[in-house]
């Protein structure tokens, strides 16, 4: 039940008669009928009940019987007759009440309103309440901030202030304490609230921090991790300046002491985050794909499919030649190639760590050689193989190997040992795709043999007759070539 008392006469006339006639004393409720119905009122018996019923159950008025204290639910219509003192309810004073109101953390319903017992008696259980759950935040916030100060984002943070402003806080709400009764309760507490003249600000504070830890550090954290990680890359160049003036923005709101008391930080921060990372994960995916990734290989992929890779590992089979640019040397080139290859690349994974397994960063060039060069390799190889056949040393070897294989009738090996020879090398400059197919022709296992035997000095046995070898040669000279025909 709600009474203003600016707004009736009658009450008002009704408790300046107990404080003027009685004081803090009790007064007799048939002396205040008898005031009423003899001064201007006029007021009749049953009015009289109805208004001291409606003050009693307002909390302005408190009721005795035999000068024990009744409690309002004690009280009806029927009862009242047992009434026969009153006195001035605890009610605070309307200065105490516009300060109270005054406080942030209290109700609206409360405000611009005059207490009175009953509200009173709410009022102070709403603190008790409140009470709790601010120590409770005050002491969860107090560990936030004593496990935060380990945190590398948050070293530039003003926390020896934030913890300052808990400690003035909690001393404030000590003092509301459940044994006094309300008007005292929130008398001392108010008495304390004079003590902190900032109260709205610290409160404010100390709000804004308690959202701060509870909703908004994870992703504060998780932001400052992203743009401080070592894998982060933004090179210099006008692609990157947008990327490169997004994420300076975002360093620079790390700087802040306390970005929760700024207002709109974390809208802002977020904001540019996101349009950073979307620009950064795009431009990120599209130079992984050209160094990176399974199509940007299908070119290198077939290299060893290709006849001329086919040509110098037939080369590389003859054991006793070597040589610079040799199948090896191609393989070895592919494998650097295979090794920057990431087929697990995951834009996902990319908007929780701004670099893929695989390690590639943003601007990175491809260190591997191009196609070109490996094709070039291929063909020098070649080239210094044929050329090695031309040598007179491994050419003598050839000949007198040969002779023996056409001796056994192996011509078609003879004869191909004997192109490999004579094969013209300006024939792949001129027209590679076929002088390739007679390579490859020409280099089965059969000649890859003979020419390793050749080298390691095996030799092809043939039956001869003694004596008319000497009868075609004694007391003659032949060259050297000539010679073994004639054998």
């Amino acid at each position: 039940m709600w009474v203003d008392l600016k707004r009736s006469i009658l009450v008002e006339r009704f408790l300046d008669l107990v404080q003027v006639s009685f004081g803090d004393s009790k007064s007799s409720l048939e002396g205040l009928y008898w005031n009423l119905r003899k001064g201007d009122f006029g007021l009749s018996r049953p009015q009289f009940e109805l208004l001291t019923l409606v003050l009693i159950f307002s909390g302005h008025i408190i009721s005795y019987s035999k000068g024990k204290r009744k409690n309002p639910d004690e009280i009806s219509m029927y009862t009242l007759k047992n009434i026969d003192e009153v006195a001035k309810g605890e009610v605070l004073s309307g200065e105490l009440q516009k300060g109270l109101f005054s406080l942030p953390f209290i109700s609206v319903k409360y405000k611009n309103k005059e207490l009175n017992l009953l509200t009173q008696k709410d009022l102070w259980k709403e603190l008790l309440e409140i009470r709790g759950q601010i120590t409770r935040d005050l002491e969860n916030l107090r560990e936030k901030i004593f496990r935060a100060s380990e945190y590398k984002a948050l070293a530039g943070f003003d926390l020896g202030e934030l913890g300052r402003n808990i400690d003035r806080l909690g001393l404030l709400f000590d003092e509301v304490k459940v044994s006094y009764n309300p008007k005292e309760g929130i008398e001392r507490f108010l008495n304390e609230s004079k003590n902190h003249p900032f109260l709205d600000k610290s409160f404010s504070r100390f709000e804004a921090a308690k959202r701060f830890f509870a909703e908004d550090l994870d992703r504060y954290l998780f932001i400052s991790s992203y743009v401080d990680h070592p894998g982060l890359n933004v090179p210099e160049g006008e692609a990157y300046e947008t990327i490169e003036t997004r994420l300076a923005d975002i360093k620079t709101c790390l700087k802040s002491s306390a970005p929760y008391l700024e207002k709109g930080y974390m809208e802002n921060f977020n904001a540019l985050f996101d349009h950073f990372l979307q620009e950064y994960t795009l431009l990120y995916q599209r130079e992984h794909k050209l160094v990176s990734s399974s199509e940007g290989f299908f070119s290198y992929d077939r290299v060893k499919d290709s006849l001329r890779y086919k040509i110098l590992s037939c080369f590389s089979k003859i054991e006793y030649i070597s040589i610079q640019n040799d199948r090896v040397k191609v393989d070895r080139a592919l494998a650097g190639v295979s090794s920057t290859r990431c087929p697990d690349f995951s834009m996902e994974t990319l908007r929780h760590k701004p670099v893929c397994r695989c390690g590639f960063r943003l601007g990175k060039k491809p260190e591997f050689p191009g196609i070109q060069t490996i094709e070039s390799t291929l063909d020098k190889g070649i080239k210094e193989y044929l050329t090695s056949f031309q040598e007179a040393e491994i050419r003598e070897r050839f000949l007198s190997y040969k002779a023996g294989l056409n001796e056994v009738g192996k011509k078609g090996i003879a004869d191909k040992i004997q192109d490999l020879m004579d094969f013209d090398r300006s024939l792949m400059e001129k027209d590679p795709e076929i002088s390739l197919k007679v390579l490859y022709r020409l280099l089965d296992n059969d000649v890859i043999r003979s020419i390793n035997d050749a080298f390691s000095g095996k030799v092809v046995m043939v039956l001869r007759d003694l004596d008319e070898f000497y009868e075609n040669t004694v007391d003659r000279s032949f060259p050297k070539e000539r010679l073994l025909n004639i054998f």
